[in-house]
């Protein structure tokens, strides 16, 4: 079954533009109703903040970074993570694989719809990695001043194929999709108790089980293709940045870069600063990882809550 986005509350599946999304929400927008000619408002939330994953782009990992960031705000701020279309098996039609193109489409019309489902209520968007770079493409489609700013977190904005991590992965992203494919096929066989040591040893004693699970997410085939081939199309399509587009939203933006993060070089990095005119570009001083919601959650939504407290003080 499906729901509107603005009655979740926890995961639920929403139907945008006729796909199956999976969606984490966390919160109600403030209801004004008019009865026999009085006006009764019901208090709610007075921020939605949208969140665009990354690859994987399952909302799961993003569960206890939003939960933080709503429980931080006395539940005044709204948060919806969307997932990418293939990413879970309650994401998009099954045996469908999505291009890159298609996930920033079905954003888009995700955004459209948390719009009109949440009237003057102001929009605070934020893409991780991948993330960004279809929130910059949300914001081009939608001129609304209902959004008043864009967080993007460690954004590989910027020739992905020539980072560290690029160079690495070209070989598995760009030619052996299939064996990989395989090997994922060959683990979703293990009995539970086993994927869930592997993932444990993987992520360490101290993980979180909504990290745990979705990590556990990934070990199917279809979810494995989805995501290969959505990086296969990252590192094709994600080539210059548009300066046009970043000097128009200008202030709008605000960048947050890792010194250590090796999807995007510090040349990149420093690129992407001088061509953000207008915008606000921080530095991580915490030596959090590009994938933060694996081990830093915490420390991404202590930071995020201080940069929306500041847009609602305004």
């Amino acid at each position: 079954t499906t729901a509107a986005a603005a009655a979740i509350t926890g995961r639920a599946v929403v139907s945008i533009d006729d796909h199956p999304t999976e969606m984490f929400c966390l919160g109600t927008p403030t209801i004004t109703t008019t009865r026999g000619g009085s006006r009764d408002t019901r208090a709610g939330c007075r921020l939605l903040y949208v969140v665009i994953p990354g690859n994987p782009g399952s909302s799961i990992f993003y569960e206890d970074y939003v939960q933080s960031i709503h429980t931080q705000s006395r539940k005044t701020i709204k948060a919806v993570v969307i997932s990418h279309l293939g990413h879970m098996k309650t994401s998009g039609h099954p045996g469908t694989t999505y291009t890159l193109q298609q996930q920033v489409e079905h954003k888009v019309a995700a955004v459209r719809m948390l719009l009109k489902e949440h009237p003057n209520v102001p929009v605070v968007l934020a893409g991780h990695s991948i993330g960004a770079y279809m929130c910059l493409e949300v914001m081009r489609e939608i001129a609304s001043p209902q959004i008043v700013k864009c967080f993007l977190l460690y954004p590989t904005i910027h020739h992905m194929a020539t980072s560290p991590n690029g160079r690495r992965l070209f070989p598995l992203v760009m030619l052996l999709r299939e064996p990989a494919i395989t090997v994922v096929h060959l683990l979703s066989l293990l009995p539970g108790k086993v994927k869930h040591k592997l993932a444990r040893w993987y992520l360490g004693p101290d993980t979180s089980p909504r990290t745990e699970e979705a990590i556990l997410g990934l070990l199917d085939p279809s979810v494995a293709r989805n995501s290969l081939e959505m990086g296969r199309t990252e590192f094709t399509d994600i080539l210059g940045v548009d300066r046009t587009l970043l000097r128009a939203l200008g202030p709008k933006l605000l960048f947050y870069f890792s010194p250590h993060d090796e999807w995007v070089t510090p040349e990149h990095t420093l690129d992407l600063a001088e061509a953000a005119v207008g915008s606000t570009v921080l530095h991580c001083q915490e030596d959090t990882q590009h994938a933060f919601v694996l081990r830093d959650s915490d420390v991404m939504a202590k930071k995020t809550f201080q940069w929306l407290s500041e847009i609602r003080a305004k």
